[in-house]
């Protein structure tokens, strides 16, 4: 059995989908074998996923992880945590998925649960196509793996930004958008075992078996 997280399946599922020139199979592989150590962007979205987390007071600007924020940066992800205060944040689940090339243990880590519904927060450093989420492997799989209904994606747009200076400070608006719900349906098992399956197919035909932690 290996084991694979929601993450890469969904890089697996961006690649195939040629979603962007950053989709590649060499960034897949990059991924799963953990080279991939992230850029501004991701950090300052980490950064923003921090305040939301965690019980942050505004007092002037806020340094969360180096990167800082003015209180107009930060306020929408305290107003966000503030708006949902029952929500259990990174609730992690796994599930096995057997395929007709291998056995997958698949692993994620829920943004937000919130009563039966699941919350992903999403930072974008541009205007949000709805369409590149909903096209997303990663909420079937968390509604699968939870037996959930629903989840929602809460994005928050990151507008007028050129990296950040040598102290972390950066340049920008941070923008809420209307959350964007995704809803369980009938055929989502069979979807998220097709993912499951042609993720399988394409590792052991491309003999990069080795590069997964094998589980017992």
């Amino acid at each position: 059995m290996y084991r694979v997280s929601v993450s890469i399946l969904e890089k697996f599922r961006r690649m195939v989908d040629n979603v962007s020139d950053y989709d590649t199979e060499a960034a897949l592989i990059e991924s799963i074998t953990g080279k991939f150590v992230g850029n501004d962007k991701t950090r300052l979205g980490q950064a923003f996923h921090k305040i939301i987390e965690l019980p942050y007071e505004l007092n002037g600007s806020l340094t969360v992880e180096g990167i800082t924020f003015t209180p107009e940066q930060a306020q929408p992800a305290i107003d966000y945590r503030n708006a949902h205060p029952q929500m259990i944040h990174e609730v992690p689940t796994k599930k096995i998925y057997h395929t007709r090339h291998m056995v997958l243990l698949v692993t994620g880590r829920a943004d937000g649960i919130e009563g039966i519904q699941i919350r992903d927060a999403k930072t974008k450093f541009s205007y949000p196509g709805w369409g590149e989420y909903y096209s997303s492997c990663q909420w079937k799989f968390y509604l699968d793996m939870f037996d959930a209904q629903s989840f929602w994606y809460d994005v928050f747009e990151v507008r007028g930004y050129n990296g950040t200076d040598p102290s972390g400070r950066f340049e920008g608006q941070i923008i809420p958008h209307e959350p964007f719900p995704c809803l369980r349906f009938d055929k989502l098992p069979e979807d998220v075992q097709s993912i499951a399956e042609e993720f399988a197919q394409f590792m052991t035909i491309r003999n990069y078996t080795h590069l997964l932690t094998k589980v017992s």
